[in-house]
């Protein structure tokens, strides 16, 4: 008896152990996605800024 509780409870720990390192990577990727479009945002936002500004300072 003792012995069928702890292969329960080794398969549910290593269960648990395989979705943990699942949300694990899933939340990286996310994480990875999250910061390229974040540095997307960034480098389109300056892009329009430089082209303002090298436009303003021809008209100007």
């Amino acid at each position: 008896m003792p012995n069928r509780t702890q292969k329960g409870i080794s398969q549910q720990l290593s269960y648990c152990l395989r979705k943990s390192k699942l949300a694990v990577g899933h939340s990286n990727i996310v994480i990875r996605e999250f910061k390229l479009s974040l540095l997307k945002t960034i480098r389109e936002n300056l892009c329009l800024e430089w082209n303002l500004k090298v436009e303003n300072s021809f008209h100007g």
